[in-house]
Formats: C-alpha cells, sequence, structure tokens
C-alpha cells in the first residue's frame, strides 16, 4: 500500500488503478462480511452476502502483490528500508493504535491491549513491515527467473495447495479421510512454510506477473483459473455455511488457492486493461497516494455513516446496502486522508 516506493519517472498507472480498487474491495469485504454474519445461513439474503464478499476476498492479496511489483523492481539500500519504509509503517501503526484506544470503549487494560495489536484491519502493517524488514535477502533470491519459480513453487504446493486438499477433505471427506487429514495438517504445520514463506510468495508474485508477457494462452489461463477462483470461493462457503450451519469462512483465507486465482485474475486485468489516459492518470495517481490514509481510517467513517444511515445489514436490500455503504465510506475515507496528506509529517509517516 505504500505509495513512496514508486518514481514519477518510471510510474505504473495500473499499480495505482489497483490500489484504489484493492482499497475498495477491503471496504466492501468489512462491510459485506459484517453484514453477512448477522444473517441466517439459511436465507437468500445471506447468500447474495456470500457472493458479495467472496467477490472481494483478492483485496488484502492484491495489496502484497502491488508492493512486490514495487519494491523487487529496486535497489533499496538497508538503511532506507528502515529509516523510511520500516520507520513510516511503525510510527502509522502506533498513532492509529493510539486513536483507536483512545476512541474505543473498554477498560485500561483493553485499551493497552488495543494499543498494542492495533484494531481489526491493522494486522496488515506487521505482515507487511516483516516483508520489508526481509527485503535485503528477498532481492537476491528474485535475480535468477529459476529461482522465482522454484520458490513460487514450494509456496504453492505447501502454502495453498496442500492446506486447501486438506480443508477439502475435511469438511467432504468421510470420518476416516477426515481423521487422516488431521493428521497430515499437523505435520504440515509443524514444517511452519506458512510462517515462513506465506505472504511473501504472494510478494514474489507480484513482482513476477508485473514482469511477465501476457500475451497469447497465458492470459487464457490465468482468466480461467480466476473465474473458477471466484466461483469455488463462493460456492465451497456456501456448502460448507449450510451444511454446519453457520458462516464459514474456511475458503476465504488469502492462502487458498481459489483466492490466490482470484488475485491473479484481478492483477493481471488492470494490467492488461489500465487507461492511457495522461490526465485520468494523474488524478488516479493522486487519489492513490491517499489509499494507505483510506485504509487506515475507514472503520471511523465506517461507524459515522451507521449513525447517519441508521440502517444495519439485516434492515435493507443486502446489495443497496453493501454498495451505498461502502463508496459512502470510501469517500468519506478519501477526504479525510486527502486533508491529512497535506499536514506536514504526518502526509510522510501517519498515512
Amino acid at each position: 500500500m505504500d505509495t513512496q516506493t514508486q518514481q514519477k519517472t518510471d510510474r505504473k498507472a495500473y499499480l495505482d488503478y489497483l490500489r484504489i480498487l484493492a482499497t475498495f474491495a477491503v471496504i466492501f469485504l468489512h462491510v459485506s462480511g459484517s453484514a453477512k454474519g448477522e444473517a441466517d445461513v439459511n436465507t437468500f439474503y445471506w447468500q447474495v452476502l456470500n457472493f458479495l464478499e467472496g467477490s472481494v476476498r483478492w483485496g488484502v492479496p492484491v495489496f502484497v502483490m502491488i508492493s512486490g511489483a514495487l519494491f523487487l523492481n529496486r535497489e533499496i539500500p538497508v538503511k532506507k528500508v528502515y529509516t523510511s519504509y520500516v520507520l513510516r509503517m511503525v510510527v502509522a501503526f502506533f498513532v492509529w493504535s493510539f486513536i483507536y484506544a483512545v476512541i474505543r470503549k473498554g477498560t485500561i487494560y483493553e485499551k493497552l491491549e488495543l494499543f498494542l495489536c492495533g484494531e481489526f484491519h491493522m494486522w496488515f502493517i506487521p505482515m507487511i513491515t516483516g516483508i520489508y524488514i526481509c527485503l535485503p535477502f528477498v532481492k537476491p533470491l528474485v535475480s535468477k527467473e529459476k529461482t522465482i519459480k522454484y520458490f513460487m513453487l514450494i509456496s504453492f504446493i505447501f502454502v495453498f495447495v496442500i492446506p486447501e486438499i486438506i480443508r477439502l477433505i475435511s469438511d467432504f471427506g468421510g470420518e476416516l479421510s477426515t481423521t487422516l487429514a488431521g493428521d497430515l495438517g499437523k505435520t504440515i504445520d509443524n514444517m511452519n512454510m506458512g510462517k515462513l514463506v506465506g505472504y511473501m510468495s504472494i510478494f514474489v508474485l507480484g513482482f513476477y506477473l508485473d514482469k511477465l508477457d501476457m500475451s497469447g494462452y497465458k492470459c487464457i489461463v490465468i482468466y480461467l483459473l480466476g473465474a473458477s477462483g471466484f466461483l469455488f470461493t463462493i460456492m465451497l462457503t456456501a456448502m460448507v455455511s449450510l451444511k454446519t450451519q453457520q458462516s464459514s469462512n474456511d475458503y476465504f483465507g488469502y492462502h487458498t488457492v481459489n483466492v490466490l486465482f482470484e488475485a491473479v485474475l484481478i492483477f493481471v486485468l488492470l494490467k492488461k486493461t489500465c487507461l492511457k489516459n495522461e490526465r485520468i492518470n494523474a488524478l488516479v495517481a493522486r487519489i492513490s497516494k491517499c489509499c494507505f490514509g483510506i485504509y487506515l481510517v475507514h472503520p471511523l467513517s465506517w461507524a459515522l455513516v451507521r449513525k447517519i444511515y441508521l440502517i444495519s445489514g439485516v434492515s435493507s436490500d443486502a446489495v443497496v446496502y453493501v454498495f451505498i455503504t461502502s463508496v459512502s465510506v470510501f469517500l468519506i475515507s478519501l477526504f479525510v486522508s486527502w486533508i491529512l496528506n497535506f499536514i506536514p509529517y504526518v502526509g510522510r509517516y501517519v498515512v
């Protein structure tokens, strides 16, 4: 989400479009997911909300892929990694954690816990900070295409494919197969591959897709896999939820094959179809610069919108509620972030 890594001379417009779209997707996800959590899984209303939320699960992976496309295309001294990028994330995290801790109701202990852990959406900042810290030894990793492919292959197998197969067996298999799948899952967990290469693999994938020639059959394959990703995300979630009679998020995770395919499709689609109009792209670049601030402030905007509209996700039409709320939250957050970006040091370190 950090925009400071882009240089004006070689700015890639499609990444600005992606950042804005992913920011809106995250807001849309939170609004639709919150409403879905209040609905009965046996209703058509829940199915609509499940469709809406399942259609935007790609938001966070795309954010990580954007960072990979930006950071791994440049030589960044270790000193600058810490004094610029890591410092910015740390300052932003604790400033906003403090703001949310002050605003939220609770005991002193609960407020301290919120200050140290951050609001629900702020988990992203420590995660991306960890990736920034690892940049000095990740950069040599991507210097050779053979090494990149090997890294992405083992990541795909151990972080995405095997856990998803185990999940599918556990949800739809018999008693014996479910038990064996659980045992295999424990063994895979002990390898800690998810922690070792989880989000880093998505980071590297963004760099790889940015460099990849998207002509011919490659695009067709990506589009087909992406479409199947959307379909499986929505259908599998609905099936498991109806089976267990409670909303399931098993196939909504950012390390599922289906959501990964969603993210790759969106990334490639924007790369292929980005507008070439310089004036529009300049405006998009300015909005893109505000996206980190939009992401940070959107829970406050959401609370404000709820008070203004006096509606909840289960008291109005699902599609209307989610779209109106999401657009309103995005625009209010954009306005706030835009103003904050003009304030010295705040624009540089806080948003």
